[in-house]
């Protein structure tokens, strides 16, 4: 979507921490031209940025992006998920919509995590979930009345593995999880059989956190089968 085209007449900011690593994605969705919108960096001082982000929490509409919404796998999400429930009371309080789109959701078993989670569900006024696993993790957390799925093609497919080899050689795997623990069996199923019919695989990897259950069920992988490449998505 061109975000600049679909709403000519409205005036869209983009707050990231460092303009020229803007994937090419992002730049292709905020239009050939980055002047439409206004991409503003986020500062080092921590006050600065604070009062930057409750500016853009004063906006008309707040968009959370996709990815991974919902998640306790990473040190930081408890303080991560602390701002994102003072800002998200923050607009609230002013009356301003927050949509979350094209969001994963895990599922959480700290107490506190599902604390500022719920405010923060309660907070938005749509929500859409990229998968079935997510909507049924976000209902443990809280009952919002105004959500929907819109799948992501990457959660959409076969899971008819082949019988017998195709004309393909090489396949490339990226493994996203809601439980690094109970996914790391059915990857190893997934791989064994491709394995058995002859394929090369290699393992992509899209977050490079050695904290994430990606780059834990791809150690494990990578620890029990030979000759899987890695290919990392930022190089």
């Amino acid at each position: 979507i061109n975000l600049p085209l679909v709403f000519p007449e409205h005036q869209i900011s983009v707050y990231v921490n460092d303009k020229n690593k803007l994937p090419f994605e992002v730049k292709d969705m905020l239009g050939s031209k980055l002047n439409h919108c206004n991409v503003h960096i986020y500062s080092k001082n921590l006050v600065t940025r604070i009062l930057q982000t409750v500016n853009a929490y004063l906006s008309d509409i707040i968009i959370f992006g996709g990815g991974t919404f919902i998640y306790e796998d990473h040190p930081d999400q408890r303080k991560n998920l602390f701002f994102l429930c003072v800002y998200s009371q923050i607009a609230k309080i002013f009356n301003r919509k927050i949509f979350a789109i094209g969001i994963g959701c895990d599922k959480i078993n700290s107490k506190l995590i599902k604390f500022f989670s719920k405010k923060i569900l309660k907070s938005v006024h749509k929500v859409v979930l990229r998968d079935q696993v997510s909507l049924m993790n976000s209902r443990r957390i809280y009952q919002h009345q105004n959500i929907i799925i819109l799948p992501d093609i990457a959660y959409l497919y076969s899971k008819t593995l082949p019988s017998k080899k195709t004309k393909l050689n090489h396949i490339g795997i990226n493994l996203a999880s809601h439980s690094s623990a109970s996914d790391l069996q059915r990857a190893k199923s997934i791989i064994s059989k491709l394995l058995k019919l002859d394929y090369q695989l290699s393992i992509i990897i899209v977050q490079n956190n050695q904290l994430s259950q990606e780059w834990s069920i791809t150690k494990d992988l990578l620890s029990e089968y030979k000759g899987l490449n890695i290919i990392r998505y930022d190089n």
